[in-house]
């Protein structure tokens, strides 16, 4: 069943990637191979593709290596067999650990369907020690950004993905983020400590259930959920339309535009019963987050107007099943059928 998904998920790839002329690389796969398209490793696939190229990475594997190039890098998702989001459609084994170094060249690489299928051994994980700019990490689990940049990084995006860890430093105390955008994601940790005072960004639609560090750094938050966070170095930063449990004043948090406080948790989400790891923080009926947010959305990552996907399937096609008669062909014609899942 394995191979059959991703047979089936690489056509798909090779039929998006084609439009534009750039190419697929299939990094780890266990298949038959292909040459100039398949590689054991991230270093050799990296330093083979161009700009704009796709790099496909196969589970049951750590990729290590440093990318001086945009490149798209992209997994098969995560939490894709028991009571997740993807039981039924395919069975994948394995975890997928992904290391990159961005260098000078990497801006406006994007990562997606990239994490942890088995209880953080996976992750993509981030290193950086200069400025680099316009990265996208959407549908990515475990995800753990880190560098150490003497140089400002502006335009981050981080969409849709599940346990965030953001801790970056600044390298003789003058970097910082700008314009990062934090959307629809599962937190963790999110620390501006170790930054040059004036980073600024918003983060919108999240969970948040971690320590909060804000020192030196220009936030805006809104239509979020605190579950068990802490917060530091909150002067300066804008709330509007949060839930908290905690009561108004903890942390020096006080007022905004339409927050709540001291909020019973065990009303806003339908919990882990019966549910995945990310689908326990979809709202329960009743829950006060429910149109609580700005525009009377909801709050919380599967709010909004690009809510959190359940398992981090990359957002493009997928052919997850063919059906056929027989294995040989005996009619004229023959027909197969295709099933065809959307994940935008």
């Amino acid at each position: 069943m394995n191979y059959r998904f991703y047979t089936l998920l690489s056509i798909c790839f090779f039929f998006m990637v084609s439009v534009g002329n750039a190419k697929i690389f299939r990094v780890g796969y266990t298949g038959p191979q292909v040459t100039g398209t398949d590689y054991a490793d991230f270093q050799t696939a990296h330093d083979e593709a161009a700009t704009g190229d796709t790099l496909l990475f196969y589970p049951g594997n750590n990729y290590t290596g440093t990318a001086s190039k945009s490149l798209v890098y992209m997994g098969y998702g995560y939490f894709l067999s028991g009571t997740e989001g993807n039981t039924g459609l395919q069975l994948i084994t394995g975890t997928l650990y992904l290391q990159i170094t961005l260098t000078a060249g990497s801006d406006g690489s994007h990562f997606e369907g990239i994490g942890d299928n088995t209880g953080q051994t996976g992750q993509l994980y981030l290193i950086f020690s200069n400025g680099i700019n316009n990265i996208v990490i959407r549908r990515c689990n475990y995800v753990l950004v880190y560098g150490s940049t003497s140089e400002d990084c502006t335009d981050w995006q981080i969409i849709q993905s599940y346990n965030i860890d953001f801790i970056p430093y600044a390298n003789g105390n003058t970097g910082k983020f700008l314009n990062l955008r934090v959307e629809n994601c599962h937190l963790t940790r999110l620390d501006f400590t170790n930054l040059t005072a004036g980073s600024n960004g918003q983060v919108s639609n999240c969970v948040i259930v971690g320590g909060v560090n804000l020192t030196g750094a220009s936030i805006y938050f809104k239509n979020n959920i605190f579950q068990g966070a802490s917060f530091s170095g909150v002067a300066g930063t804008l709330f509007e339309n949060n839930l908290f449990d905690f009561t108004e004043g903890t942390y020096n948090i006080t007022g905004g535009t339409d927050n709540q406080f001291s909020v019973d948790m065990s009303n806003v989400f339908v919990g882990s019963t019966g549910n995945s790891t990310d689908g326990q923080w979809q709202l329960k009926a009743g829950s006060p987050a429910i149109g609580a947010g700005t525009g009377s959305t909801d709050c919380g990552m599967f709010g909004g107007t690009n809510p959190y996907r359940l398992s981090g399937i990359p957002s493009i096609p997928v052919f997850y099943k063919l059906t056929a008669p027989s294995r040989t062909a005996t009619t004229n014609p023959y027909t197969i059928t295709f099933s065809v899942k959307s994940n935008n």
